[in-house]
């Protein structure tokens, strides 16, 4: 009795190591035809941003957004993600958060053109990771205004 029980305890761990070293083919198959496969090991995506040779944006002061905005000599991208971009953003900007990176430049963001990245504020770290993209990507004039919407929403600006 114990040989057989033996037996089936082999032939079960043999079949569960089966289908797991194929399961693990499955995935490496699957990463290696993404369009942007994660690295091994796991990187997040703002360390495969910097580590890919983007350079560092400028970074800008309030007064300095608040005179782009009414001028309209910058496109303004926020960075946080789309429910926290419907809840309130500034004026005209547009939503690109970092979930949202491609490797080729969105529709409706101009190359040519000065961008404004910015994200919540404070800590948040998401306008300075997609400004580097941005930048990768072949825009030329792409700055991170730090404060973000917690300092713009303080400000109480309006047209």
């Amino acid at each position: 009795m114990g040989g057989v029980l033996h037996r089936i305890f082999l032939r079960d761990l043999v079949l569960v190591a089966l289908a797991f070293l194929l399961s693990l083919a499955t995935g490496v198959l699957a990463n290696r035809i993404r369009p942007d496969p994660l690295s091994f090991p796991y990187r997040d995506r703002a360390s495969r941003v910097k580590e890919a040779g983007a350079k560092d944006p400028a970074v800008i002061a309030m007064a300095v957004v608040e005179s782009a905005w009414r001028n309209g000599t910058a496109v303004f991208i926020d960075a946080r993600e789309s429910d926290f971009f419907e809840e309130g953003h500034i004026p005209g900007a547009v939503n690109l958060p970092v979930s949202g990176i491609k490797k080729s430049l969105p529709a409706g963001i101009p190359a040519d053109r000065f961008l404004i990245v910015y994200c919540s504020g404070g800590d948040c770290e998401d306008s300075g990771v997609v400004a580097r993209a941005l930048l990768k990507m072949g825009c030329r004039d792409v700055a991170v205004f730090a404060g973000g919407w917690e300092e713009w929403s303080s400000a109480g600006i309006s047209r």
